[in-house]
């Protein structure tokens, strides 16, 4: 896929999960955004806290990471790292990889403006995607923040935010649903 493409699908993929929270959550009260269906599960709240906690590692190094970059490589191929393509696989929908300690979310309670606090910061990602437009996303490198010694790339990450939220907001989903 060219990176055009790339960041018009991920811009249009953010979109969509957006307006689903929204439409979800958006109007819920503090009593259905703290409720945890089972007492080992996330509160809606509690997903949504970390998913913020998420983009706290992953945004600041995809804007150093597109910085002074070069523009014009808006026909250049996608391609993801071995690391990226794991990472995407374990953290999105029926992925079952382990929460990191930097990422596990607060207790609560939470009151209703996380909602509208997790649809600003993910409205970055869309922010990010105009920004990169023209920018070789593959040749992009950018240091995993969690593990220091890993280098993956700016498509990577776009991948990665991406993936995560759909699998959490399929939660999100479960328990909005009576």
């Amino acid at each position: 896929m060219q990176t055009d493409v790339f960041l018009k699908s991920t811009a249009d993929q953010m979109h969509k999960l957006i307006s689903k929270v929204e439409r979800l959550v958006g109007m819920a009260d503090e009593e259905t955004i703290n409720k945890k269906p089972t007492p080992d599960a996330w509160s809606i709240g509690q997903i949504l806290d970390h998913l913020n906690k998420g983009l706290d590692y992953y945004l600041p190094g995809m804007r150093s990471g597109m910085a002074g970059k070069p523009k014009g490589a808006a026909q250049a191929e996608v391609k993801h790292s071995w690391f990226g393509r794991m990472i995407v696989k374990g953290i999105g929908p029926g992925g079952h990889a382990p929460v990191l300690r930097q990422l596990l979310p607060g207790n609560g309670p939470y009151k209703k403006d996380i909602v509208s606090t997790w649809t600003r910061r993910h409205e970055e990602i869309i922010h990010l995607t105009e920004q990169a437009r023209g920018i070789d996303l593959s040749a992009v490198k950018i240091r995993n923040p969690f593990f220091k010694f890993v280098q993956m790339n700016l498509a990577d990450f776009f991948a990665i935010l991406i993936a995560h939220a759909e699998g959490h907001i399929a939660q999100i989903e479960e328990r909005s649903t009576p």
